[in-house]
C-alpha cells in the first residue's frame, strides 16, 4: 500500500475542516451512513488526519480508525484521542462493525482485492461498506502520481472488485458531476502541455478564495442530496458505492 507524503498529510490536516472537497465528501458519506447503517459502529479504513472520525463520533456513531501512515495516526489521535490504530487493511480485518467507510484508499493499493475482502470480513452480517475512489483512467494525471495512486476506476470495474469480495452493491454513482467538465479540461490540458513530463510536486487541492470555496461546496451539497436519494449521476470525478454484507 502506497501512503501519501508527510507534506500531503499536513496539507490535509490544515484544510480538511473547510476545504470544499473534504467537507462535501464528509457530508455525502455521513448522509449515506445515516440512510443505510442507521447508527452503530463505524470503521474508517484509511482514516487520514481524523476529521471524518470526529464527524461520525459527533453524529452518534461509535468509531474506530485505522491507517498505515504514522503521520495520519498522529493527526487522528490529536483530533479523536482514542480508537485510532496503526494497521494495514490488506493484511487483516477488524471485527465486527455495522459500517465500514473506505474513502479514496483503494487506488493507493497495487492489488486491492485483499483489502476489499478484509473490509467484508470487518462487517457484521447485514452491515454496509461505503467506498469512494477517483473515476476515469483517462484523467490519471500528476495529481494522482503525487498522491501515490496506481489507477482510477470505472463504475463497472469498481462493482466487479466489490462484488468479487462477496459484498452486494446496493447503490453506486459518480460524484462531482457539476465540476467534472471544468476540472477534466484543466487536467487534460496540463497533461498535453507537459508531454508526460513531471512538472510539479503538489496536488490540486490547494486553498481557494473563500467565495469560490463556498460556491464549490454549495454545488457539491446539492449533488449530495441527489446521490443519497439514490439518483445516480452519469459522470463525475469520483465514484461512491454502498455495498451490503
Amino acid at each position: 500500500m502506497q501512503p501519501m507524503s508527510k507534506s500531503e498529510y499536513e496539507l490535509m490536516h490544515r484544510t480538511e475542516n473547510y476545504n470544499w472537497w473534504y467537507s462535501s465528501k464528509r457530508d455525502l458519506v455521513l448522509g449515506l451512513a445515516k440512510k443505510f447503517a442507521k447508527g452503530g459502529s463505524v470503521l474508517d479504513v484509511g482514516c487520514g488526519t481524523g476529521r471524518n472520525l470526529l464527524e461520525f463520533s459527533n453524529s452518534g456513531f461509535s468509531v474506530m480508525g485505522i491507517d498505515n501512515s504514522p503521520h495520519a495516526i498522529s493527526y487522528s489521535k490529536k483530533i479523536l484521542g482514542k480508537n485510532v490504530v496503526f494497521g494495514d487493511i490488506t493484511k487483516k480485518g477488524f471485527r465486527s462493525f455495522n459500517c465500514a467507510i473506505c474513502l479514496d484508499v483503494l487506488e493507493h493499493i497495487r492489488d486491492p482485492k485483499p483489502a476489499v475482502r478484509n473490509i467484508h470480513a470487518s462487517l457484521r452480517e447485514g452491515g454496509h461498506a461505503i467506498i469512494s475512489v477517483p473515476a476515469h483512467q483517462f484523467l490519471f494525471s500528476e495529481h494522482d502520481k503525487v498522491l501515490g495512486h496506481y489507477r482510477r476506476y470505472s463504475i463497472g470495474g469498481l462493482r466487479e472488485l466489490i462484488e468479487g469480495s462477496g459484498l452486494k452493491v446496493e447503490q453506486i454513482s459518480y460524484w462531482n458531476a457539476t465540476l467534472f467538465p471544468l476540472i477534466a479540461l484543466v487536467r487534460i490540458f496540463k497533461k498535453r502541455r507537459s508531454g508526460g513530463a513531471r512538472i510539479n510536486h503538489t496536488t490540486e487541492l490547494k486553498p481557494l478564495p473563500k467565495p469560490l470555496n463556498s460556491l464549490f461546496k454549495l454545488i457539491m451539497l446539492a449533488e449530495n442530496r441527489l446521490v443519497v436519494a439514490g439518483l445516480g449521476l452519469p459522470f463525475g470525478l469520483s465514484i461512491v458505492c454502498v455495498a451490503k454484507k
